[in-house]
């Protein structure tokens, strides 16, 4: 999913990030904004750098989107958001209801929600 400059979502799909199912850190990836993933079929994504041999799991259950973004500040990290809403579309109402991604729950049911973050030394 595609932001605009502003931050919205502009509607628009695009997986130039992508080859193999996997996507190469670089230094410019995050340039035109966060990575927005929905209707992810894996619950995990793994984290592998071709320096060390140390690897890092993040696992999902109930979150049907993923960001992943960096500050442009040359921080030393990425973020590995998931997510239940995102950013709304440039022309919406506002309207809180109206927003992509929102669970509307009964009073008297729960959801549950939960990711796990597992560091892997070979």
């Amino acid at each position: 999913i595609l932001l605009n400059s502003n931050g919205f979502r502009t509607g628009k799909r695009s997986n130039k990030w992508l080859s193999n199912q996997s996507i190469q850190l670089t230094e410019n990836l995050f340039l035109e904004d966060a990575l927005i993933f929905d209707d992810l079929e894996s619950r995990y994504l793994l984290i592998e750098s071709p320096k060390i041999n140390e690897k890092v799991k993040v696992g999902w259950h109930n979150y049907p989107h993923m960001g992943i973004w960096k500050p442009l500040n040359n921080a030393p990290f990425i973020c590995i958001e998931p997510w239940n809403g995102m950013a709304d579309e440039d022309n919406l109402n506002n309207d809180f209801k109206d927003k992509y991604g929102v669970l509307n729950l009964n009073p008297d049911k729960n959801f549950e929600c939960f990711y796990t973050i597992e560091n892997i030394i070979e």
